[in-house]
């Protein structure tokens, strides 16, 4: 099964990475740069495009929430986002400078 990779960035001072569509896959991975400062990244889903955002929900009512390091890759679930065709990620702190983060999506 081939996979994708798709960078999104942060800008600099800001929280949110740049909307990717998946284009039918699914979310497998994050691979994360060295110098990312926050601990956690929760998301956002858009079904018209990017034009409005929900915060996205575990099935128990939960925001969704993923731990993250700096400089390491974090497998996601596939199943944790699946459905989703629009996505931004936000990371629990302030980014400076801008970073760009690498989300690996395959087919379903």
């Amino acid at each position: 099964m081939a996979l994708t990779k798709n960078s999104v960035v942060i800008a600099n001072n800001t929280t949110q990475t740049s909307a990717i569509s998946v284009g039918g896959g699914v979310v497998v991975g994050i691979d994360m740069p060295a110098a990312f400062t926050g601990t956690t990244l929760t998301a956002e889903h858009s079904l018209d495009g990017g034009v409005t955002w929900r915060q996205l929900y575990t099935p128990a009512g939960a925001a969704y929430s993923i731990t993250v390091v700096a400089g390491k890759y974090i497998q996601v679930p596939a199943s944790d986002l699946a459905g989703v065709d629009t996505i931004r990620f936000i990371s629990g702190s302030t980014e400076t400078p801008a970073r760009t983060l690498t989300v690996v999506t395959r087919p379903v």
